[in-house]
């Protein structure tokens, strides 16, 4: 009878206390093999819902258990916008929270600010962009929003930094106080304009000095 369990499987009836580890052994080997055959053969739709359940538990499992400790400690506060219709969470910036709507007419002043002082018309920078220049007005008035794919092209085009058009309009990502993000940006901008050996030896001696604190701080702790 143990025998019609597995094809091919030879039992001894006289030592099958001996035998009976190494029996299960197979059927568990015989069941896992079909098991893969038949996920295998199973529909491609089925397949991306057995994984993407998994990865669903395992996004629950590594999950930040306690987020209102998570929101405290990053600053954000409890906000609305226009654009959303539930509520949001923002870090306030040096004049409060900016709704998206500002920020996009920032982003579009910057833009034509820039190419004013480049002595480009919007036919010349939409025909650079690949738009038309109706189209590419609307960018500069804030009537289409602006993808960060589209930022970057124009930054290249304009010969601009990204991080000039961010501290336009988020000045808090770059410092404490306003003086403190302007004079970081600063630097930013000098860094950058640097050459390669001059950018090499200030990030060497910028290390070096973190390096010399962190030892002055282990050893006045102890």
């Amino acid at each position: 009878m143990l025998d019609l369990l597995v094809p091919g499987v030879e039992i001894n009836q006289r030592s099958w206390s001996h035998q009976k580890k190494f029996f299960w052994a197979d059927v568990r080997s015989v069941l896992i093999l079909y098991g893969i055959a038949q996920f295998a053969q199973s529909p491609a739709s089925q397949r991306c819902a057995f994984w993407s359940n998994e990865e669903q538990a395992k996004a629950v499992v590594m999950a930040i258990k306690d987020i209102q400790k998570y929101i405290d400690d990053q600053g954000l506060v409890e906000t609305s916008d226009e654009e959303s219709e539930k509520p949001i969470y923002r870090r306030p910036g040096f004049e409060g929270i900016r709704g998206f709507r500002e920020i996009e007419k920032i982003f579009s002043h910057f833009i034509r600010e820039h190419r004013e002082a480049k002595r480009l018309n919007r036919a010349q920078v939409g025909m650079m962009v690949g738009l038309h220049e109706t189209i590419f007005a609307r960018y500069e008035r804030a009537f289409s929003k602006l993808q960060a794919t589209r930022l970057i092209h124009l930054c290249e085009i304009l010969d601009c930094s990204p991080v000039e058009m961010i501290h336009a309009a988020a000045p808090h990502f770059f410092g404490a106080t306003r003086k403190e993000a302007d004079e970081k940006l600063k630097l930013m901008l000098r860094i950058l304009d640097m050459p390669p050996a001059t950018a090499s030896s200030l990030l060497s001696m910028i290390e070096g000095l973190a390096g010399d604190g962190s030892h002055a701080d282990s050893a006045s702790a102890t």
